[in-house]
């Protein structure tokens, strides 16, 4: 019985209160006073709708992080892997990656059927420059990006 009481005293006191405000805020017409009551209730909905919006955000965010945690990129800095999605042709690059992976190829020796060798030149370049391979004596080798390359570009295991 007393529980209930107090619940009720606190209800009377926010009314007193609401209606203290609202007089003081020069609505005095009950009118005014169940509107300002209904747009106070329309304010806290639509706060109410953001917060849940920001936790169905948020909760994508740790899934992100959740994922982005578990691989750490091996130790990578990312940064140093956004770069490697810029490199085209990646089937050229992974026809000769795929060579290089078997052993280092000879460049004089490298052919690409119905591939113009000014493509093959290029994806060499832009491979090189991306530290998937390097050129060491007419032969080219995996470089430091190798792998990250087949993993998360051609999204290789």
């Amino acid at each position: 019985m007393r529980n209930q009481t107090k619940g009720k005293k606190k209800d009377l006191d926010y009314l007193n209160n609401f209606i203290s405000d609202c007089i003081i805020n020069n609505v005095v017409s009950l009118e005014d006073m169940i509107s300002a009551a209904k747009q106070q209730i329309s304010e806290i909905d639509q706060k109410i709708i953001e917060v849940e919006n920001l936790k169905k955000t948020r909760c994508k965010l740790l899934t992100v992080v959740s994922v982005l945690d578990k691989n750490k990129l091996i130790n990578q800095d990312f940064s140093k892997i956004l770069p490697l999605f810029n490199i085209n042709n990646h089937y050229l690059c992974q026809k000769i990656l795929y060579d290089i992976k078997q052993k280092p190829i000879n460049i004089a020796s490298l052919s690409i059927d119905n591939i113009d060798k000014q493509d093959i030149i290029s994806c060499i370049k832009e491979l090189s420059e991306g530290k998937v391979i390097y050129i060491n004596d007419q032969h080219i080798y995996a470089g430091e990006n190798f792998d990250n390359f087949l993993k998360f570009v051609l999204r290789e295991a």
